[in-house]
């Protein structure tokens, strides 16, 4: 089996190289950020990597045929969106349009796209953001060339996935920008309260399920809430709580500041559709704890 993984250099792209290495199976990674690979992967025979822009539909011609594709590629700020909606547009939804259409005329592979809960709308009042909208358009578009061009196709509606090789900051990633913060004694700011509350779930188990979706063809033609769920559910300042007790040290300086555009009071993801075939094996205590000791080792 061959696999494509768009932004194969990045966080969820990197572990999931791994995974799927791992399991025999040849990864071909793409993007335009190299450089950030772990070296260590580059050791493995079953894998290569493509310079391209997925926005570029012309650097489409340096891609193999392959069986599986999995769109990890995209803008993943939310405010970024804001100040730059026309390049989150071009990054997240023109980019997937690009890439579906390269799949009909390609063997139509298993086409699975990394969607976010940010395309949940905040009250019936209120729009998704940029990036939302973006993420939203992305699922439609996977969802027509399902239907009219017989694509498989599967949508994943992520929810804070964190683990090793995230290195978060203020606009994405925050469990790990957390743990910077506190291992770098940098300032913090928390927009809010910080009793907002979010499900989080381990890359392993994200990677876990994508396997499981490659794998089992009733899985295909499908949307999925991906997140920790009602087991999993934790507020920012229970974070911060974990991390100071893992670090042993208090942060030095904590600031709070008006609650941004997007920002969800709480999510909790829905995994009733997924049940049948996946749940979350890593709690959310023994993750943070995983995820820490990388970053101790690894910042």
């Amino acid at each position: 089996m061959k696999v494509l993984i768009t932004g194969g250099a990045g966080f969820i792209g990197t572990n999931l190289t791994l995974y799927l290495l791992k399991k025999k199976i040849e990864v071909i990674g793409c993007g335009w950020i190299e450089e950030r690979r772990p070296l260590f992967i580059r050791n493995f025979d079953s894998y290569s990597f493509i310079s391209m822009d997925v926005r570029n539909p012309e650097d489409y011609e340096l891609l193999p045929e392959v069986d599986v594709i999995i769109h990890l590629a995209a803008n993943v700020g939310i405010q970024k969106g804001i100040i730059h909606p026309i390049s989150d547009f071009e990054t997240n939804s023109k980019s997937t349009v690009h890439l579906l259409e390269w799949a009909r005329n390609h063997g139509k592979p298993l086409f699975i796209y990394a969607s976010s809960n940010k395309v949940y709308p905040l009250n019936e009042w209120k729009s998704h953001t940029p990036y939302g909208v973006s993420k939203r358009t992305s699922e439609l578009w996977c969802k027509e060339y399902n239907f009219t061009y017989n694509v498989p196709t599967i949508v994943n509606r992520q929810s804070c996935i964190y683990g090793p090789y995230q290195k978060g900051h203020v606009e994405e990633g925050w469990i790990s920008w957390f743990m910077i913060a506190n291992l770098k004694n940098l300032p913090l700011t928390i927009f809010g309260d910080g009793k907002q509350q979010r499900d989080v779930l381990y890359v392993d188990d994200l990677c876990r399920l994508i396997y499981k979706e490659i794998t089992i063809k009733e899985m295909w033609g499908k949307v999925y809430n991906v997140g920790g769920g009602k087991k999993n559910v934790v507020s920012l300042k229970e974070v911060m709580k974990i991390i100071e007790t893992l670090s042993r040290k208090k942060y030095e300086k904590v600031s709070y500041k008006d609650v941004r555009i997007g920002d969800q009071k709480v999510y909790i993801s829905d995994l009733t559709d997924l049940e049948p075939y996946w749940k979350p094996q890593v709690s959310m205590k023994d993750g943070l704890k995983k995820a820490y000791n990388w970053l101790h080792k690894n910042i």
